[in-house]
C-alpha cells in the first residue's frame, strides 16, 4: 500500500471533470496509436463519445455500453463485432448491470442538474419497455446478484435493488459502515464521488472501490474498499485505504467465488490485505482494466508504467511503450505475457462464460480481444533466457550454440534479431518460427575479460503482437588460477539460504517471484516455490521445519513446509507493512517492514514480530530502549546457534536482539555508510562490509582488501568472504581468521558475485555466499548464476 492523498473537488465537478479527462485522453491516445502500425492484439469498435461501462449479455450476442456523453446505450453484436443498435436514454449513462436471467438491463444517471432529478432507469430486454427511479443521492455503480437483486451503490448509501419492483433496501451509509483507523487529523467521509463494481463469477459477492471525500479529507483524500456478500453469512464490509501513487485505475474487477479481486494496482483478498502488486503502475484513473479468469489462473490487465505520465488538466499524454496488455498470474501478478494494444482501455473488462472473448471499455468505445486464442496469433518466444559461453584462456576457437526462436502456437511468425555487445556472431539476423539460430562468440574480443561480460540479443516483430524479453548473452574465459564451476541461473537472484539438515539450497528468484529449490550435492534444480510479488529475504525457523519468505509488493509472507516443499499458509501483515528483511532466533521470528504510512510517528519501516502459528505479525512497541523506526533497507541475520539477530541499516547503525532477553540490547552508529556482506560468525562476533563487530557491535577490526564484499560464511574456524571491484571483474574468495587481522589468504573467483546494490530492493546488503553440510563445498550467488 503506497500512500497519496487525491485531489478534493464536489461531486458535479468531478463528473466534469471525468468527461473531459476521457475526451483528451482519448483524442491524444489515437494520435499516439495511429503513428504505430506494428501488429496489435484484438479489435476496437469506435463508438463515438465517451464510453463509461459494460455487460455481456451472451444469450443475445449483444454486449451494451454505456455511452456517457451521448446519453445512450450503443448495442455491439459480439458475432460481428459491429454497432448494430442505440437506445437513447437519460442523461450521463455512467454504469449498467444485467441481470443472471437476461431479462432486466439496469442503468444508473450520473447528472450535474441536481440530486433530485439523478435517477436509475431499469429497461424489460423481454417487454421492450423501460421505468426510470428518482434517488435523492446520486447513483454512481451497480451490479447483480445472484438471486436477481441489483446492488446499487449512490453517493452516500449501500443499497439492495429490485429491478422487478423497483424496492430498494438500504445496506448501510457512508458514515455508519466505514470504519476509519486511528488518525492525527482523521478524514471523516460524507459521501462518495466516484464507483466502480463488480460481481464474482457465481454472483454471490459484489466488490467495489469508491472515492471518498468529507471533512478533514481535503489533505488526505481516500478511497474505500468493500464487498457485499449474500446469504445468511453474509453481509457488507469495508476497508478505508490511501495510496501513493493512486490507487488506479479506478476499476476493480473479482474472481469467480469473490475471494480476490483488483483494482489499481493492487490484488486484494476478502480480507482486505493486499496479496500482491501490479509492478512499477502509474496510478492513472482513466487508463486502464482488467478481467480474471479464474479456471485458467490467470489476470488480464492493462497497467500503465511509471513512465506514462498524463497533465493534472487535459493535455498530451505521452508513452513511450504504447498501451499493453499483461497477462499475470492470478495469486502473485507475475507477468506471463505482453501483448501489445491499439489503444488503451480505459473502464471495465468482462469475460465470456468460456473465458475465450474479454471485451473492455476503450479509449474509442469498444475492445474485443480473443484472449482464449492465443495460439492462432503471431507471437514470439526464445526457448532459454540465457546462453552462457564457458570459455577457456588458452582456446580462441569461436564458441557457439544454439537457441530456438519459436510460436508458442506453432505458426510461422518473422522476426528479427540484434545485438550490441561486440563479439556476438549470428547465423541469421532474421528468419519466419521456428527457426534454429547458431549464436558464435569471437572469443578473440574477450580475450582480455578476467569475469564475465554480459550482453542481451534482442527479439523483434513487426508481426508479433507480444513483446518477448530478450536474451542474455554470458561470456566467461576461465584462467588456470580461478576457482569456481559456473551453473546458469537466468533471473534476478537476491537471496540464498542453506538447509543442512535437508543437503539443500535455495535461492529467491526476484523477477519471476519465485524461490528455487537445488541439492546441494549435485547442484540441480529440485524444486520450484512459488511466492508473494518482489520477494526480498529467507529465514528457516528454529525447528527446521519451514521456510518464510518476505515480499516488498505484499503484506504478506509466505510459509513453507519444507518436509512436503508446499505452500502452508500467509503471514499477514498490518496495513500498509511490506516485509522486506526476515530473521529467525530461538525465540522469536523478527522481520522489517517497509511503512507504507505511519507508524507511531515512523514513515520509513518498522521491525514485525511474526507468529507463525497464527499466521500474522504486529509491530514492535520499541526496540529496547530505541524507537522502533527503521531504514526500508535494513537487513536481519539470526546467529548460529539462534541466541542472537544482528539488524544492519545503510546509515551506519547497527542493531542486536537478545533471545534470552527477547529484545534489543544493543544500537550504535559508529560509521556514515554500509553496505555488502552481512552476518554472524557467532553469537559474540558479526560482519558487515569489510568489518567486524564485537558484541556490543563496537568495530573491532577492519580486514583488508579492496572492492565491494558480498558473501560471508564461517568454516572450521575461518570466516570466508568474497569481494569483487565490479560486476565485470573477476572477484576474489578470501579465508580471514578473524582472530588475526593479517592472517588471509585470496583467490581469484571465476566470476564476479552478485554485489549491492541500493537501487533494487533487498540488494543494500548481500547474503550470497554458503557452505554445504560437509563444508566441502560452497555455493555462491554470482553473475550468471
Amino acid at each position: 500500500m503506497r500512500l497519496v492523498c487525491l485531489r478534493r473537488i464536489s461531486t458535479h465537478e468531478t463528473l466534469s471533470q471525468l468527461s473531459r479527462w476521457a475526451v483528451a485522453a482519448c483524442i491524444y491516445a489515437s494520435l499516439i496509436s495511429g503513428t504505430a502500425m506494428a501488429a496489435t492484439f484484438g479489435t476496437v469498435v469506435p463508438l463515438g463519445g465517451h464510453t463509461s461501462d459494460l455487460a455481456l449479455d451472451e444469450a443475445r450476442q449483444r454486449v451494451y455500453v454505456a455511452n456517457f456523453t451521448a446519453n445512450r446505450i450503443d448495442v455491439v453484436s459480439t458475432a460481428t463485432r459491429k454497432l448494430v443498435t442505440s437506445y437513447n436514454v437519460g442523461k450521463q449513462p455512467a454504469s449498467i448491470a444485467l441481470s443472471p436471467d437476461g431479462k432486466y438491463l439496469v442503468i444508473t444517471h450520473v447528472t450535474a442538474t441536481g440530486l433530485g432529478n439523478d435517477s436509475l432507469t431499469v429497461m424489460d430486454l423481454e417487454a421492450n419497455t423501460r421505468r426510470t427511479y428518482a434517488f435523492g443521492s446520486v447513483p454512481l455503480g451497480v451490479a447483480f446478484m445472484l438471486d436477481g437483486k441489483a446492488f446499487l451503490l449512490t453517493t452516500d448509501q449501500f443499497l439492495l435493488f429490485d429491478p422487478a419492483t423497483g424496492v430498494s433496501k438500504v445496506l448501510g451509509n457512508v458514515a455508519a459502515s466505514v470504519t476509519l483507523p486511528p488518525q492525527d487529523a482523521p478524514c471523516e467521509p460524507r459521501q462518495f464521488i466516484r464507483a466502480s463494481l463488480a460481481a464474482s463469477g457465481d454472483g454471490n459477492r459484489v466488490w467495489g472501490i469508491a472515492d471518498a471525500e468529507g471533512e478533514g479529507c481535503e489533505a488526505n483524500e481516500s478511497f474505500v474498499l468493500f464487498h457485499y456478500t449474500r446469504g445468511f453469512m453474509g453481509g457488507l464490509s469495508t476497508s478505508y485505504w490511501t495510496a501513493s501513487p493512486p490507487e488506479g485505475p479506478r476499476v476493480i474487477a473479482t474472481d469467480r467465488t469473490g475471494a480476490f479481486a483488483t483494482s489499481g494496482w493492487s490484488l486484494f483478498h476478502n480480507r482486505f490485505f493486499e496479496v500482491a502488486e501490479w509492478i512499477n503502475s502509474s496510478g492513472l484513473f482513466e487508463i486502464g482494466g482488467y478481467a480474471i479468469d479464474s479456471a485458467r489462473g490467470v489476470v488480464y490487465g492493462q497497467v500503465t508504467k511509471k513512465g506514462f505520465t498524463t497533465p493534472t488538466i487535459p493535455g498530451p499524454i505521452n508513452s513511450a511503450d504504447g498501451p499493453r496488455l499483461l497477462i499475470a498470474d492470478a495469486d502473485n501478478l507475475t507477468v506471463r505475457d505482453e501483448l501489445k494494444l491499439q489503444e488503451h482501455m480505459s473502464g471495465r473488462a468482462v469475460l465470456d462464460a468460456a473465458g475465450d472473448v474479454m471485451y473492455a471499455v476503450s479509449q474509442s468505445g469498444l475492445m474485443i480481444l480473443p484472449v482464449g486464442s492465443l495460439a492462432a496469433q503471431h507471437r514470439l518466444a526464445a526457448n532459454q533466457e540465457d546462453v552462457l559461453f564457458r570459455g577457456n584462456w588458452c582456446d580462441r576457437r569461436t564458441m557457439t550454440q544454439d537457441i530456438t526462436i519459436s510460436n508458442p502456437g506453432g505458426g510461422k511468425t518473422p522476426f528479427t534479431l540484434s545485438s550490441s555487445m561486440p563479439g556476438v556472431l549470428l547465423s541469421a539476423t532474421s528468419g519466419v518460427t521456428p527457426a534454429r539460430i547458431t549464436v558464435g562468440i569471437d572469443t578473440y574480443t574477450f580475450r582480455n575479460n578476467n569475469g564475465t561480460a554480459e550482453g542481451f540479443i534482442n527479439v523483434q516483430s513487426d508481426s508479433a503482437i507480444n513483446v518477448p524479453p530478450p536474451i542474455r548473452v554470458l561470456v566467461n574465459n576461465k584462467e588456470p588460477d580461478q576457482r569456481g564451476t559456473l551453473f546458469s541461473v537466468p533471473g534476478r537472484l537476491i537471496d540464498l539460504q542453506m538447509d543442512r539438515a535437508r543437503n539443500r539450497f535455495y535461492v529467491t528468484r526476484q523477477d519471476k517471484n519465485e524461490v528455487l529449490v537445488f541439492d546441494s550435492t549435485n547442484f540441480r534444480q529440485v524444486g520450484t516455490l512459488r511466492t508473494a510479488t518482489t520477494p526480498t529475504n529467507m529465514a528457516i525457523t528454529p525447528d527446521n521445519r519451514y521456510l518464510i519468505v518476505g515480499a516488498d509488493n505484499a503484506q504478506v509472507a509466505n510459509v513453507y513446509d519444507l518436509e512436503s516443499m508446499q505452500f502452508l499458509r500467509w503471514i499477514v501483515f498490518p496495513a500498509g507493512h511490506y516485509p522486506r528483511s526476515i530473521a529467525a532466533s530461538n525465540r522469536a521470528i523478527l522481520a522489517v517492514s517497509r511503512l507504507a504510512g505511519d507508524f507511531e510517528d515512523c514513515s520509513t519501516a518498522v521491525i514485525d514480530h511474526i507468529d507463525v502459528a497464527n499466521g500474522f505479525a504486529r509491530p514492535l512497541s520499541s526496540l529496547g530502549v530505541w524507537k522502533n523506526c527503521v531504514d526500508p533497507s535494513t537487513a536481519l541475520a539470526a546467529s548460529p546457534s539462534g541466541a542472537k539477530i544482528l539488524g544492519a541499516q545503510p546509515d551506519g547503525t547497527v542493531l542486536l536482539y537478545d533471545a534470552q532477553v527477547d529484545d534489543f540490547v544493543a544500537a550504535r552508529k559508529d560509521l556514515d555508510k554500509l553496505e555488502g556482506a552481512y552476518g554472524a560468525v557467532s553469537d559474540e562476533q558479526f560482519v558487515v562490509g569489510g568489518l567486524l563487530f564485537n558484541s556490543s557491535l563496537v568495530p573491532s577490526q577492519v580486514f583488508n582488501g579492496s572492492g565491494l564484499t558480498s558473501g560471508v560464511v564461517v568454516s572450521r574456524e575461518m570466516a570466508m568472504r568474497t569481494t569483487a571491484a565490479s560486476a565485470g571483474n573477476s572477484g576474489l574468495v578470501e579465508h580471514v581468521n578473524v582472530a588475526d587481522t593479517g592472517s588471509s589468504t585470496a583467490a581469484r573467483l571465476v566470476e564476479a558475485p552478485i554485489l549491492p546494490d541500493a537501487t533494487i530492493v533487498g540488494r543494500a546488503f548481500t547474503r550470497t555466499l554458503a557452505s554445504t553440510r560437509d563444508n566441502n563445498a560452497y555455493v555462491l550467488l554470482s553473475r550468471s548464476g
